[in-house]
């Protein structure tokens, strides 16, 4: 049986057919509980939009904050005082400060996509080879240090190369510091001349001669004068 809704007869017209519905008849309304519904919706709606609003805004901080500080490290790695070097896997320059360019005696620009061990010294780059090698190989951000010879024209140069991963994340380049040590091993090789030659001048005294603590007055060493006169009896004075 049909519902009654069904059965409902449509006034019809004088000529046998349907008649048209009054404007003043009433049309099927909305619910009224999807009319909560799209109003919740509506609302979850605009609180979405504030809140990317307000993470754009954030980020966008973010952007300007991360530019101040990438030109900061530019500066502060360009005008350093000490030299610095970006080597990729291969050992290939990609970008040098100040004070590098001044080391190598090259100009910044010409030093990009320039081999490093095109300055290194013939004898001297199997260890820079091995100090890369080194550098491929750890799993984890460590310091790894080399000594080596740079061949600068006709001056001499060796330096202490430290290197350091790079936080790239698209390619392996290591951040390397190069440490002019010349002066400091000149300085160690002229104590150690000074060392010999006063040890030299010591045993070879034809005169007996004693070395001993200003404090305590006990004899440190004799030489071999000083044993020749005393015999055996010089020797335990050192002890």
């Amino acid at each position: 049986m049909k519902p009654a809704s069904v059965l409902r007869k449509t006034p019809k017209d004088g000529r046998g057919g349907t008649r048209p519905s009054s404007p003043s008849q009433k049309q099927p309304r909305l619910d009224d509980g999807l009319k909560v519904d799209l109003q919740e919706a509506r609302e979850q709606l605009a609180l979405l939009r504030s809140d990317l609003e307000v993470a754009e805004r954030v980020a966008q901080e973010a952007l300007r904050n991360l530019d101040l500080c990438r030109e900061e490290s530019a500066g502060l790695y360009d005008f350093a005082p000490n030299a610095y070097v970006t080597l990729d896997r291969t050992g290939v320059i990609r970008d040098a400060n100040v004070a590098a360019a001044d080391l190598l005696g090259e100009d910044r620009h010409k030093l990009r996509d320039t081999l490093f061990t095109r300055f290194v010294a013939k004898k001297d780059r199997p260890a820079c080879f091995r100090h890369l090698g080194r550098c491929r190989k750890s799993r984890y951000p460590a310091r790894i240090a080399t000594d080596l010879n740079l061949c600068l024209g006709d001056r001499p140069c060796e330096v202490h190369m430290l290197s350091v991963p790079d936080p790239s994340p698209h390619q392996s380049l290591y951040r390397t510091a190069l440490v002019d040590i010349s002066e400091r091993r000149c300085a160690e090789r002229a104590l150690q001349d000074s060392e010999s030659r006063y040890r030299l001048l010591f045993e070879a005294n034809p005169c007996p001669m004693y070395i001993f603590d200003e404090s305590t007055l006990n004899v440190l060493d004799v030489n071999a004068a000083a044993q020749h006169l005393y015999g055996s009896r010089a020797r335990p004075f050192s002890r």
